[in-house]
């Protein structure tokens, strides 16, 4: 992959280790975009920037603020993954401060995937497509692929906002979902005894 983004729930840590990680090393690709999922009080949000922000609120209109200042773009994560907490019909509300629309996530879904398709088409949104891999196997099996070649975070960006992107989706087989099953079953035991 050429570009990755890392995003974890309310922090940019992730991301900000890849890109330290790769510059140490004076690796140029994948370029990492620093990124994260923003848990709003309308629904999760992912937030693709330049720089990570000064801190994540709540709010989503504060969030706005903070990523207008900051250069990012904001993208309704999984919205219409009511287990997850997709921000679903909000969207409509927040449509002007959003700049494209997960329409296909690997974890949701085929019908929250076709719901959130067919609001980006009404809302004239483009799509994107990710893996929310929480195991490295799930790395790249739902992508997008840029339409316009970058090289550096800036560019992507810039190219996310154009909306020059193309969702890509793969059948995900039996055995990948028991590993990803069985890696959520893990997590939640920790959770409870750590």
């Amino acid at each position: 992959m050429d570009v990755i983004s890392i995003t974890d729930h309310d922090s940019f840590e992730g991301s900000i280790k890849a890109v330290r990680y790769l510059q140490h090393r004076g690796i140029e690709r994948p370029i990492v975009i620093v990124g994260c999922e923003a848990r709003t009080l309308l629904g999760d949000v992912l937030v693709y920037c330049e720089e990570p922000l000064p801190r994540i609120p709540k709010g989503f209109w504060e969030l706005v603020d903070l990523s207008r200042d900051g250069n990012c773009i904001l993208v309704p994560a999984h919205p219409f993954d009511t287990a997850r907490l997709g921000m679903g019909k909000s969207v409509l509300v927040v449509r002007e401060y959003i700049n494209l629309i997960e329409c296909y996530n690997a974890y949701s879904s085929k019908r929250s995937n076709g719901r959130a398709y067919r609001l980006a088409k009404l809302l004239k949104k483009p799509c994107i497509a990710n893996s929310d891999a929480h195991i490295p196997e799930f790395i790249g099996v739902y992508r997008t692929r840029l339409l316009e070649s970058s090289s550096s975070p800036g560019e992507v960006l810039e190219t996310l906002r154009k909306g020059l992107v193309h969702p890509m989706t793969n059948s995900i087989g039996v055995g990948l979902w028991v590993k990803r099953a069985l890696w959520s079953v893990k997590r939640s035991v920790k959770r409870r005894i750590g």
